[in-house]
């Protein structure tokens, strides 16, 4: 296999080609595999394509990639789906990103996660997004985060939530922060609270009994709470959440959070 050259190999044929044993195709060079078509790409059996090296599915070009079929990305190992570079992720179709299997998505590191579009994002399947690492998920771009869809945000496992950074739990859309279930609310801090933003917070109400302490109110009552959210928005000084299932994470007192008030 070694000895053909780069032309000889791309003139052989979808038969002749797929004639050749897996061994062949494992002996495939980096140089080699980026000489092969993109109907000669298109038609490899599902063996011979598992058994390309490392260095040799590198070499794929985004064109070459966008020539495999479905089933023929779900037969890559996890192992070969983790040594894609970030730039070969995010030149993948939407169709076949989410060819890939749950357990290829828990293959993926945080270099390629990152590399995801926001066009990608937008069509990730719940439980691929579930599969991800937390690491991988923490690599996630504003942008990306922002479109996910309500049923992905939904699917987030409480690890995923309680691992987003403060600049993503802000990059989440109304739809998003709305969909965020309680067990995942439960376990966001006071800083991630804060990255939600004023009107991200009220979508975030529901699960808590909340008390809002007013101390810059036009009539001086300091003491007087707004039952409306026009009257909290504007004057109140904090915003006291008091949890009405398990504790926090990371908070002092089990039973109460304070998020400082206006919001950034």
């Amino acid at each position: 296999m070694q000895a053909l050259t780069e032309a000889q190999l791309a003139g052989l044929d979808s038969a002749h080609l797929n004639a050749l044993g897996t061994a062949h195709f494992r002996a495939l060079s980096a140089t080699q595999a980026a000489a092969l078509t993109d109907t000669q790409i298109s038609t490899l059996e599902t063996a011979d394509l598992r058994a390309l090296s490392a260095g040799a599915l590198q070499a794929l070009s985004s064109t070459q990639l966008a020539a495999l079929t479905p089933a023929q990305w779900a037969s890559l190992g996890t192992e070969q789906i983790a040594t894609l570079s970030a730039a070969q992720l995010g030149s993948l179709a939407s169709d076949d990103l989410n060819a890939l299997t749950t357990a290829q998505f828990r293959a993926l590191g945080s270099a390629q996660v990152a590399a995801l579009t926001s066009e990608q994002a937008a069509t990730l399947e719940s439980a691929d997004l579930a599969a991800l690492t937390v690491p991988a998920v923490r690599a996630l771009s504003s942008e990306a985060i922002a479109a996910l869809s309500t049923d992905s945000v939904v699917a987030l496992t409480t690890a995923q939530a309680a691992a987003l950074t403060t600049t993503q739990v802000a990059a989440l859309s109304a739809s998003g922060v709305a969909a965020l279930a309680t067990d995942d609310l439960n376990q966001l801090t006071s800083d991630q609270f804060a990255g939600l933003g004023v009107e991200g917070l009220f979508l975030a109400k529901r699960g808590f009994q909340v008390g809002h302490v007013a101390l810059d109110h036009v009539d001086r009552d300091a003491g007087q709470s707004h039952a409306n959210d026009k009257d909290q928005r504007e004057y109140c000084s904090h915003l006291t959440l008091f949890k009405l299932g398990p504790p926090m994470q990371g908070q002092g007192d089990p039973t109460v959070l304070v998020v400082p008030w206006p919001m950034p």
